[in-house]
């Protein structure tokens, strides 16, 4: 057993640094500076102030559940929803390392599911009733459990984006530094409008957030998330939280 949970550590860990070269937090070549630091034009990506959307997209198609505004978001109404929301969400997934894939996460409550899906492997981490389990997913699924049950997701066990998904962008409002007000983007057919921020480390990157909760897009040091598909709900499938096999205890 203690061979089989090894083995599959190095493989899933091998994965994740494939993908996105540990680039999830910290400081990186991409690392955005402190706002007194950044003069408008610096940044050639930088979101534009809140008077000016950063772009111009349609308002005629929406995800399920969403409502189109073209007005400015709350920024306090987001980071409040950015904690509680749930449902399930689907991503683009850009690395600086040219890697590009899918990522799906789905939340309920206290519970999280995030998989990651690039060059025929998807790797999952996911909130189990056991603790937090690592999976490759595939013909012959195989999970671990890598962390007990309230215990944070081991940073040697995500694959690319689970902290940024489960901590980060929930947390974002708990920040007391290096968090800047940075913008919005336009409903369209992206989603709902959505605040953006600057955060300078650790998580250096910039996030835009919906009223909803829903991560729009981010710009972190290891590439980038692009919304695709959303469905908010407030009941998600619990078997959604259970692994397809049953997970080998490390240790």
């Amino acid at each position: 057993m203690r061979r089989e949970g090894t083995v599959l550590g190095a493989v899933v860990a091998l994965a994740a640094a494939g993908l996105l070269l540990s680039g999830c937090a910290g400081d990186g070549i991409d690392a955005v500076p402190a706002a007194a630091q950044l003069p408008a034009t610096a940044a050639p990506d930088a979101v534009p102030s809140a008077a000016e959307p950063t772009e111009a997209e349609p308002t005629t198609s929406t995800p399920a559940g969403a409502t189109p505004t073209s007005s400015a978001p709350r920024t306090a109404v987001a980071l409040s929803a950015a904690r509680t929301w749930s449902g399930t969400a689907t991503y683009d997934l850009r690395a600086r390392g040219g890697a590009t894939g899918t990522v799906t996460v789905t939340r309920s409550g206290d519970r999280v599911r995030v998989d990651v899906a690039t060059g025929g492997t998807t790797s999952s981490v996911m909130t189990a009733d056991a603790g937090w389990v690592a999976c490759l997913q595939g013909d012959e699924p195989t999970c671990v459990t890598v962390a007990a049950p309230g215990a944070a997701l081991p940073a040697a066990w995500d694959p690319g984006v689970g902290g940024l998904l489960t901590s980060v962008v929930p947390g974002l409002g708990e920040r007391e530094r290096g968090f800047y007000p940075d913008g919005y983007l336009v409903a369209g057919a992206a989603g709902d409008a959505a605040a953006c921020f600057e955060v300078v480390a650790p998580d250096t990157g910039r996030y835009c957030v919906t009223e909803a909760g829903l991560l729009r897009r981010a710009k972190f040091t290891g590439g980038t998330l692009s919304l695709t598909a959303a469905e908010p709900t407030a009941a998600v499938d619990p078997a959604r939280f259970r692994p397809p096999v049953a997970p080998t205890t490390i240790g």
